[in-house]
């Protein structure tokens, strides 16, 4: 009953980050007391290194100190290395350095503690078999966290899926979007239930904001990724695999919204994800049509850094299918049953628009 779909590795200790962290902070202690210069730029990264590193191990290790003894003791260090290379009162420096080091360090932990942690994704659970059924689905995902550091560092979380949304505004945004044609076609891609398409609802806030999409191949045993290592696996074996593609939409990322913005802002994301990162449904048109090369060729297309290769190609008018839907979902709006106008909708695009604008100078 438990299906382990997709597992992600618990990164809360980052040692390459440590580093940093800690060279950045004794340049910039070295800069502060004016004995920064060429002589000693190499030993101070190199122990700022070492303090970094110090402090997030010892504040692994003794959670409950809320970041004071890592600090402490990469205070120490700093303190007592800096006072070898700049030749000063080595006693002094190392307590004047532990305490603005604990007091820094405490700070910033005690604030992560205070804001909201970024979950890392342990596994789904399914009770109701819903990620191996094939065809359109939909379903609620509820965060249950499993752990959480002391002091605000990441956690771990699993997902229980149930059948079906919760959300009224997701469920008529979802419903307005599948009155267009545009949204038609690309669902017929799963009517015969070779391939599938989750729409997945949560209740927890999302990096994508508003909605996120993924996909990739699957035996029936989980999801798998594309990579230049296992593509061939999926050639060879082209009757054992089917695409596999997800749909999150974040809705409590609009809850500050009014209710007509609400369900048009979801239905203008929905329409993002289907038509703007298109790659996901034109490599399962692909392999439906036996252009299997093609298909995977098509999924692994670079999208860039948070999908701003895609975003940029919309902004320039190069993704018609998402300027197509949005023609259609302006003129559907009004008659649909939920209060909306074209106006509604326009102004749920302005927004969406707004959001990319940046990349066209780049």
């Amino acid at each position: 009953m438990t299906q382990i779909v997709r597992q992600q590795t618990d990164s809360t200790r980052n040692i390459p980050a440590s580093i940093l962290k800690g060279a950045a902070a004794n340049l910039a202690i070295q800069a502060l007391g004016k004995n920064l210069n060429k002589k000693n730029f190499l030993p101070t990264l190199a122990f700022g290194a070492l303090g970094g590193i110090i402090s997030d191990y010892v504040d692994s290790k003794v959670p409950n100190s809320y970041g004071l003894a890592g600090g402490a003791l990469s205070g120490i260090t700093l303190g007592l290395t800096n006072s070898l290379i700049n030749g000063d009162n080595v006693p002094r420096n190392m307590f004047k350095y532990a305490v603005i080091g604990s007091l820094i360090n405490g700070s910033l932990n005690i604030a992560k503690a205070n804001a909201k942690p970024i979950q890392q994704i342990k596994e789904y659970i399914d009770p109701e078999g819903i990620i191996n059924k094939r065809g359109v689905k939909l379903a609620h995902s509820h965060y249950i966290i499993l752990e959480q550091s002391s002091y605000g560092e990441n956690g771990k979380a699993q997902k229980q899926l149930s059948t079906g949304f919760k959300y009224q505004n997701v469920i008529k945004a979802l419903e307005l979007a599948k009155k267009t044609k545009s949204v038609q076609n690309a669902l017929k891609l799963f009517e015969d239930k070779k391939n599938s398409l989750l729409f997945m609802e949560t209740d927890l806030e999302g990096n994508g904001y508003y909605g996120n999409i993924d996909g990739g191949m699957n035996n029936g045993n989980g999801i798998c990724d594309f990579t230049g290592r296992n593509n061939r696996g999926f050639l060879n074996n082209k009757n054992d695999y089917y695409f596999d593609v997800r749909i999150e939409l974040f809705s409590l990322n609009a809850k500050s919204l009014s209710t007509k913005a609400q369900i048009s802002t979801m239905a203008v994301t929905i329409g993002h994800e289907l038509f703007v990162h298109s790659a996901h449904i034109e490599a399962v048109e692909l392999w439906e049509n036996g252009k299997y090369t093609e298909a995977i060729d098509k999924e692994m297309i670079d999208r860039g850094f948070n999908g701003n290769i895609d975003h940029k190609l919309y902004m320039q008018g190069k993704k018609p299918k998402m300027t197509q839907y949005l023609k259609e979902l302006k003129s559907i709006a009004p008659t649909a049953g939920y209060g909306l106008s074209a106006t509604d909708i326009q102004s749920a695009i302005n927004s969406h628009d707004k959001t990319y604008k940046y990349l066209l100078n780049q």
